[in-house]
């Protein structure tokens, strides 16, 4: 073609220039020729893509075509290679239609002469499917919710994604061109897995998911779930990774079995509960049914003390089942987080004092306890109701626990920054390999014996403690007594 441009047209040669012009109008590419500052031609398939009819195209500059952002740089090319510039002949740009839309389009120019002129032949190629498609996978690639690398068949690291830098820990300027293997994020007991990805990708496998374990360059360790596909790049063998993170799955998984282990557990304690109930119901109830029918069949041959009798033990029975079930209640509700602490200001040190007189009241038998304070009155800010359980509880144990003939004491200790209630008593103590489960509820330790009791009452006073912030300690030797400890702030 520069041939032909190049001859001397005046030699007559009429039948050159038809084949010419018949070339430059079937052409499938857009072409043109550019003189000066002006198009001299231009074939049907300019006309397509610019949208501008032929003798529009040719009262124009090709750079009104150009698009703004790249009309700089094609006139500052199109003025060197004039020159003799090396300048190059192949780049993609943007055209402005007639209807002002965008067009992407591969251009090649190349100098001809043109009767004696310098002129520019080119052809265009409307790549606007392309362009946009690559702009689709380059979004795609860019910000998948997915790991995406690509590496050649060596293992440099040819490009990847954001979700990669957030897996691996490292920017584009650390990884690109770099190999996978020479930088400290396999794990050397996995390098020999990578090496085996990579020869089967290679070989045109698709690699199933592995999994690998990565060191970050902050020290942190974790684990991905890696799988490979060949693919051709500009005509080489790359391979394209997926990689996703399962270090969140794995803590998921685990946090998954933690919570199927409670389940069962408290599934277990369900059972537990249902049959422990069961049985401290049983015992009040045929003491019940067993008075009733009693007084029903011999009414009339008992005497008043042993109706009273009778009487007395359907009373305490009913109180048992009571307190039975408000302890349960409670249990529930401080487990369920139902439990409302309604704080007041009252004195502890008269609460107290009082407490102990209403627990001597109700267990005659026990004269013992002993209350010490080192203050005459100490105002507190806390919920009045769950400090009646803690010293109910603990002391009510203690009398269950401890010899009419032993001492008990309930002391309390009052400064400006806590007040504590200690409870020590003489009795039975606590086995050594009961002492961890003390607080679990319906437990109940192999030195009870006969001694009557559901296993609430710690567990009551554990949660009450909780719920005020407080803490519980305790000390305890078999047969010489145990002293409990509750550390509240004032």
């Amino acid at each position: 073609m520069k041939t032909l441009l190049k001859k001397n047209i005046g030699e007559g040669d009429n039948k050159e220039i038809e084949h010419l012009k018949l070339f430059f109008e079937n052409s499938p590419t857009a072409m043109f020729l550019h003189v000066g500052e002006k198009f001299v031609f231009v074939n049907n398939k300019a006309e397509q893509i610019s949208g501008y009819a032929k003798h529009e195209l040719l009262d124009m500059k090709f750079w009104e075509l150009v698009h703004p952002e790249n009309r700089d740089m094609v006139i500052t090319y199109g003025k060197e290679r004039l020159k003799g510039s090396s300048i190059p002949n192949e780049y993609t740009i943007k055209l402005v239609t007639k209807t002002r839309e965008t067009v992407f389009a591969d251009i090649t120019v190349s100098c001809v002469d043109y009767f004696g002129d310098k002129a520019v032949l080119g052809s265009v190629v409307d790549v606007t499917s392309r362009v946009n498609a690559e702009r689709t996978w380059k979004t795609f690639f860019e910000f998948a919710p997915v790991g995406f690398f690509v590496i050649d068949q060596y293992g440099n690291m040819i490009d990847f994604n954001q979700e990669i830098e957030n897996i691996f820990g490292y920017k584009r300027d650390d990884l690109v061109g770099v190999n996978l293997l020479s930088v400290d994020l396999i794990f050397e007991a996995d390098k020999n897995k990578i090496l085996k990805i990579l020869q089967k990708s290679i070989n045109g496998e698709t690699v199933c998911p592995e999994d690998i374990g990565i060191r970050k360059p902050d020290g942190m360790t974790g684990e991905i779930e890696i799988r490979t596909y060949p693919l051709n790049l500009n005509g080489e063998r790359v391979i394209l990774g997926c990689v996703s993170d399962t270090s969140l799955k794995k803590c998921a998984k685990l946090e998954f079995q933690k919570a199927a282990e409670k389940l069962k557990e408290l599934n277990s304690l369900r059972s537990k509960f249902i049959s422990k109930v069961s049985h401290e119901f049983r015992t009040p109830l045929a003491t019940i049914l067993s008075s009733v029918e009693l007084l029903e069949l011999f009414n009339d041959n008992i005497t008043c003390d042993e109706k009273k009798e009778h009487f007395k033990k359907i009373i305490f029975s009913i109180d048992y089942l009571t307190q039975l079930l408000n302890d349960v209640i409670t249990i529930n509700d401080a487990d369920c987080g139902l439990f409302q602490v309604n704080r007041g200001n009252f004195d502890i040190v008269e609460f107290t004092r009082d407490l102990k007189d209403e627990i001597i009241q109700k267990h005659k038998s026990q004269k013992n306890i002993k209350f010490i304070s080192n203050s005459g009155k100490f105002i507190v800010n806390t919920d009045k109701n769950l400090i009646r359980q803690i010293i109910s509880n603990l002391v009510e144990n203690a009398v269950k626990y401890t010899d009419g003939s032993k001492n008990i004491f309930l002391s309390l200790k009052c400064n400006a920054k806590s007040f504590i209630i200690v409870v020590e008593d003489e009795g039975l103590g606590i086995p050594e390999n009961a002492l961890k489960n003390i607080f679990t509820p319906f437990f109940r330790a192999n030195n009870t014996g006969r001694i009557s009791g559901a296993g609430l009452g710690l567990a009551i006073v554990k949660r009450s403690v909780e719920l005020l912030n407080g803490e519980i300690d305790f000390i305890s030797k078999i047969n010489r007594g145990t002293k409990f400890i509750v550390k509240f702030p004032s």
